[in-house]
């Protein structure tokens, strides 16, 4: 039995508010005012069929229950998520509003901001109709869902609206049941698509290098003896001490953590011998960010590391001379450029360090995002929202949500075929991407289509990527898991503290403002304060419950 019957569900569909100031009630409808989706009346009309004809289709109030447009008049969903790009400006979202007639109102924010925004709808109890991209975690889910019905479950209307979906969920393995709650319900529309074996990694400029006849770094010692060569004899050749020998953006250098162990990131939880470790409790972690203080006090690490934001990172990258000598990222072009990235620089290893010779790097992601999209209480047409999405699962338009409107970054001819188009001058896929789509929308690409792509340079250099860090991955995988609802209530505060306090204190670290030996053991003490034990209690049964069961 679902938590929320589809009875439920329906009593909602008729509900019209205006949605005020960017967000609806949190009591209500979350829609402007345009026609609902009224399931009470289920009939049939003739409808234009893009002037080839009419034909009748079965219809519930608006809502169409086949074939497009979705609805007969007009109607708005409201959707919060987190993109640099202007889907209001992008020909592929005007195209999807021309045929489903259900037109988008984005409420679209860089990451950060986006953050801040879902948590003052929590806050608020003003909820758009939709949450969606990298916005939602499962905490979110647990918390929001399971017990304070803030996201609806949408099992019944997978079931009802979505043939595509329910496709795609039959037939590819563990899909279904990554996104089932522990209640055993649904309350989320994932992303289904090809993740690359690694994620962030580390690139070096190999032309400074050559330049300075220094050879690729073995370790960590000897890349400190490369990056003080990058400091003080001008390899980029402009007679300006203005190269940046290391830089990324300060909340990922966890990342990089395992050269001393293992990798610290999100939850800031690994397995080691068989067990969840708190990784920023580590001697590994200590022994890290020592390293990484070290290299600041000297000049080595980029100064700006905890003040710039991720667009500022890359415009140093895009500067007329070029400035980095190592930086972190998933795509070396993204950052630099493809041109100065192919002339200039190459991956950098995982590095051993003096403390750790096994040196290790996180886990790449599973095709399966499980939150990538809810469905809010406030929205009066979920139905129409579950059939959008479906449209969005269509081969085709999950391809090009993944890449951008055919003709610019791909290409199908009418037997399927699909070529890629040279990105114009100055400009990456991933930039053309950005500028194309919001990519983190649910889609769909199965194995089959995605073994068609043609690969362009920068997946091809990721390719080699992965080859060179498999042998590094943690060796002991972390398997999906769910928090139960009591469970999540339980952490959930913890998680938020004991996050801040970890990010801050590394901060204060890696900058000098403070001396990480002379804290330690206050440190350790504090996060017991903050209840360190509690959360590793919580997570560590999740997790062995998760492992138990496969």
């Amino acid at each position: 039995m679902r938590k929320k019957s589809f009875t439920k569900v329906l009593a909602t569909l008729m509900a019209v508010t205006i949605f005020a100031a960017g967000c609806g009630s949190g009591n209500g409808g979350g829609s402007t005012s345009t026609p609902a989706s009224d399931t009470s009346a289920v009939g049939t009309a003739a409808d234009s069929d893009g002037g080839t004809g009419s034909e009748e289709r079965e219809m519930e109030g608006n809502l169409y229950l086949t074939g497009l447009p979705i609805v007969k008049e007009k109607e708005t969903i409201t959707i919060l998520i987190d993109s640099t790009g202007d889907p209001d400006n992008m020909e592929l979202f005007k195209m999807f509003e021309e045929q489903t007639n259900v037109h988008v109102e984005w409420l679209v924010y860089p990451n950060d901001i986006a953050t801040e925004k879902k948590n003052l709808m929590y806050s608020s109890g003003d909820y758009p109709d939709a949450v969606g991209g990298w916005l939602l975690k499962d905490i979110d889910i647990n918390q929001y869902a399971l017990n304070d019905d803030v996201f609806v479950e949408v099992g019944d209307l997978i079931d009802k609206y979505a043939p595509r979906i329910t496709e795609v969920f039959d037939n590819f393995p563990g899909a279904r049941s990554s996104i089932t709650a522990p209640d055993g319900n649904i309350y989320t529309i994932p992303l289904i698509g090809p993740q690359a074996g690694t994620r962030f990694v580390m690139h070096i400029n190999q032309e400074w290098l050559d330049t300075l006849n220094l050879d690729m770094p073995k370790d960590t010692e000897e890349l400190y003896e490369v990056l003080k060569a990058f400091k003080e004899k001008d390899p980029n050749g402009n007679g300006k001490a203005d190269e940046i020998p290391f830089s990324t953006v300060g909340a990922n250098i966890g990342r990089i953590y395992g050269w001393f162990g293992l990798p610290d990131e999100t939850i800031h939880i690994q397995m080691q011998d068989g067990q969840p470790v708190f990784t920023a409790g580590t001697e590994g972690f200590k022994n890290a960010t020592k390293y990484f203080a070290r290299l600041f006090d000297e000049g080595l690490l980029d100064l700006e590391l905890f003040t710039h934001d991720a667009a500022q990172y890359n415009a140093k990258g895009k500067t007329e001379d070029a400035l980095y000598g190592v930086f972190e990222d998933w795509s070396g072009p993204t950052v630099v450029g493809t041109d100065r990235y192919n002339e200039m620089y190459t991956a950098l290893p995982v590095l051993p360090s003096p403390d750790c010779d096994n040196p290790t790097y996180r886990q790449g992601d599973s095709w399966v995002f499980r939150t990538q999209f809810a469905i809010t209480s406030a929205a009066g047409n979920p139905a129409t929202i579950i059939r959008w999405l479906d449209f969005l699962y269509e081969e085709d338009n999950s391809l090009q949500v993944y890449m951008g409107k055919y003709g610019v970054i791909y290409d199908r001819a009418e037997d399927g075929t699909i070529t890629l188009i040279d990105p114009p001058e100055g400009e990456t896929i991933e930039s053309m991407r950005n500028l194309s789509t919001i990519s983190s929308l649910p889609l769909a690409i199965m194995p089959d289509i995605y073994n068609q792509l043609p690969k362009n340079v920068e997946e091809l250099n990721k390719n080699s990527i992965d080859a060179l860090y498999a042998p590094y991955i943690v060796p002991e995988r972390m398997p999906s898991y769910w928090l139960t609802a009591e469970e999540s209530d339980a952490v959930s505060t913890i998680q938020t503290d004991l996050d801040k306090f970890v990010k801050d204190k590394r901060a204060a670290w890696i900058t000098g403002q403070s001396d990480i030996d002379a804290e330690w053991e206050d440190y350790l003490a504090q996060l017991d304060k903050l209840g360190l034990q509690k959360y590793m209690e919580v997570y560590t049964d999740a997790i062995m419950r998760s492992l138990a069961s496969e």
